[in-house]
């Protein structure tokens, strides 16, 4: 507690500038930790967004494989029909 005292005697002795210093100091760290908190939930929500893009990536390029296959297959059998003709 002696070091508050202090620090409030420093304060009282400089006048207005310093206490007024000293509001803007403290309501700037108290607003850059509402900020920074912000953040990181901003970041959290993004990397849950991001596990369900990469999961329909994925899905998309099962639907790929599967479905590709079968293209192929009847591009084969119509240039076959196309040759044979």
């Amino acid at each position: 507690m002696e070091l508050w005292q202090e620090i409030i005697s420093v304060i009282i002795s400089n006048g207005i500038f310093a206490i007024l210093f000293v509001y803007l100091f403290y309501y700037q760290l108290r607003d850059s930790k509402r900020r920074e908190e912000k953040y990181q939930k901003t970041i959290e929500q993004l990397s849950e967004h991001l596990g369900v893009i990469e999961q329909i990536k994925e899905d998309v390029e099962y639907l790929k494989d599967v479905v590709t296959p079968k293209r192929r297959r009847k591009d084969e059998v119509n240039d076959q029909i196309q040759t044979n003709d």
